[in-house]
């Protein structure tokens, strides 16, 4: 132990020379101009390059630029060209046919977008309209306004259904409609279309809806079905539905003994999954003697029976 402790004088003297030396040997490479190099001369060079690079890019961002407004500026000019071209004529434009649209500069795909407004009952009713047609570029619009002449004694009614959405630009507000006035009552067994869209908050989507379930159920058989109708804001139900009468006469029902599972998933308390079992339980234990024999099927809870009572029948 006291030799592995023990101070010997010679051989520390050893280790105190080549310490001396090495330093020396090593000194250069630290001594490095690249390692004493002043930190503000490093961020100096870093934002050079920097710099560098965003007059590069800025270059770069200009003659793209200047590219892009070319070919704008180009494809501008042709456009000019070819409206200028044209040989413009007073047109109506509810009774003009596709082939003077398209001699007016209007291409087939924006004739075909006027069609199928039309089609749906929309009418152009004064000639600003058309700078609101989806494809007829500003200029060509400008051009062809002083052309248009919609027939003064042509008086359109305007259209519930018309929402504008096929041929108007999307930013554009709908025309106001004129107030509706809400009638006293109505029996929703028999209301029309025109009924149901007079009423607060019933709109086209709502009363398409409305007679659809209507006409699939076979009938209302109380007011509260009204309800169920997919889309109908609680709110909005709760505003109809003081004037609302039901006369439950002349429902459609449907024979569970003899009606194909077709016909029964048709029905929006049946749908498929139960007409599955209604045929696999009539074709297991024969035909339903009574309608008190469904509450034996388990998809059938007491709450659904209720329902489907007054829309089947086991004749």
């Amino acid at each position: 132990m006291e030799g592995i402790f023990s101070f010997y004088p010679q051989r520390n003297y050893r280790y105190y020379v080549l310490a001396f030396f090495g330093y020396f040997d090593i000194l250069p490479a630290f001594s490095a101009k690249s390692f004493f190099t002043p930190l503000p001369e490093i961020r100096s060079l870093e934002n050079d390059r920097i710099v560098r690079e965003l007059q590069d890019m800025r270059q770069e961002n200009a003659r793209s630029g200047n590219e892009r407004s070319d070919a704008l500026n180009y494809s501008s000019e042709k456009e000019e060209e070819r409206f200028a071209a044209l040989k413009l004529f007073t047109f109506d434009p509810n009774t003009i046919d596709d082939e003077g649209w398209l001699s007016l500069g209007l291409s087939k795909r924006t004739v075909k977008t006027i069609r199928n407004y039309q089609s749906k009952g929309g009418k152009f009713r004064k000639p600003d309209d058309i700078k609101r047609v989806y494809g007829i570029a500003p200029s060509l619009a400008e051009k062809l306004l002083p052309y248009v002449s919609i027939a003064a004694n042509d008086k359109f009614e305007k259209n519930k259904y018309d929402s504008g959405s096929f041929v108007f630009k999307k930013f554009d507000k709908p025309a106001r409609e004129t107030k509706r006035i809400a009638p006293a009552s109505i029996e929703i067994n028999a209301a029309d279309s025109l009924e149901w869209l007079a009423l607060d908050g019933i709109g086209p989507a709502l009363t398409h809806r409305i007679l659809k379930f209507r006409q699939k159920l076979g009938g209302f058989y109380t007011i509260t079905q009204v309800a169920e109708v997919y889309g109908l804001p609680d709110s909005t139900f709760q505003l109809i539905k003081p004037i609302l009468k039901c006369i439950p006469e002349g429902i459609n029902k449907v024979s569970i003994n003899s009606a194909t599972e077709t016909e029964l998933e048709q029905h929006p308390y049946i749908r498929k999954k139960l007409a599955k079992v209604l045929i696999a339980y009539r074709t297991q234990h024969g035909p339903f003697r009574n309608i008190s024999d469904l509450g034996k099927i388990q998809l059938i809870d007491s709450d659904l029976l209720a329902k489907l009572v007054p829309y089947i029948s086991v004749e």
